[in-house]
């Protein structure tokens, strides 16, 4: 039991330096080249890629699944 209470302490505190460490995210992404790997059944890629995309940013889309595939999520 101890053991299981340290170990969720520990977790805690790794999680309060991680939010701590984060950097927040910039207005702009003027210039910036990403890559969206995976578009996804359910537009979530197309969904990164339009918030990118607004923010400026230059973005290579890719997905795996042949374009036939991709047509719906992509209406």
């Amino acid at each position: 039991m101890e053991f299981a209470v340290h170990r969720e302490a520990e977790q805690a505190e790794l999680a309060v330096d991680h939010a701590l460490s984060m950097k927040p995210l910039p207005r702009s992404l003027d210039g910036v080249r990403v890559t969206v790997m995976g578009l996804g059944q359910f537009g979530g890629g197309l969904g990164a890629t339009r918030w990118l995309v607004d923010r400026g940013a230059h973005v290579l889309r890719t997905d795996r699944d042949p374009e036939e595939r991709l047509a719906k999520p992509l209406a």
